[in-house]
């Protein structure tokens, strides 16, 4: 009987760490998904091709510059929809969010958003990040032993290509390749 009554203690007390350590883990989650403030301002460049029409969180409307509140998950449910203004087809888009790190090299991290399908003269188009570019974002930010302010996002307009082979780069646009330099000339 003895060694029954000595077991049942030890059990007792293997058994509330286990639940403490179940509660601490809950906690630890809890606070993981809090919803926080956060901000996404937009970055602007002369002449940008494109208009930034709506953007999401889930199935809530944000604003550029405007609070909203989500967990630190929330780049994996963003979404925006882009209206071509350019006034010709667009065969690639190039747009990011960028985020400041915790180090110093780099000192900012970017999510792409991306588009290389035929973007027609006022057409309107639904991008979302790919769930496996954010995961593998924080997981190299991790192994780095970094971490990204994702509270704080700016969010950009870096690179369109047009079909007629004219580009515009964050302000500039470029007229077609010369065939004997390959170069670019600036459009004004």
């Amino acid at each position: 009987m003895k060694k029954q009554l000595c077991i049942a203690p030890i059990l007792v007390s293997i058994i509330v760490i286990y639940q403490s350590q179940l509660e601490a883990r809950a906690q630890i989650q809890t606070a993981i998904s809090a919803q926080v403030e956060n901000t996404l301002i937009k970055m602007t460049s002369p002449k940008e091709p494109v208009e930034i029409t709506k953007l999401q969180i889930g199935n809530n409307d944000i604003a550029f510059g405007k609070t909203f509140t989500a967990d630190e998950d929330w780049l994996r449910t963003f979404s925006c929809e882009v209206k071509n203004i350019s006034g010709k087809a667009i065969s690639e888009l190039y747009m990011n969010i960028g985020f400041a790190t915790a180090d110093t090299k780099p000192g900012r991290v970017k999510v792409p958003l991306t588009y290389a399908e035929s973007f027609q003269a006022n057409q309107t188009i639904h991008l979302s990040i790919p769930p496996a570019k954010v995961a593998s974002l924080l997981e190299a930010l991790a192994k780095r032993g970094a971490l990204a302010n994702i509270r704080k996002g700016e969010f950009l307009v870096e690179y369109a290509k047009f079909q007629d082979g004219t580009i515009w780069l964050q302000g500039e646009t470029l007229g077609r390749r010369d065939p004997k330099t390959g170069k670019r000339k600036r459009i004004p």
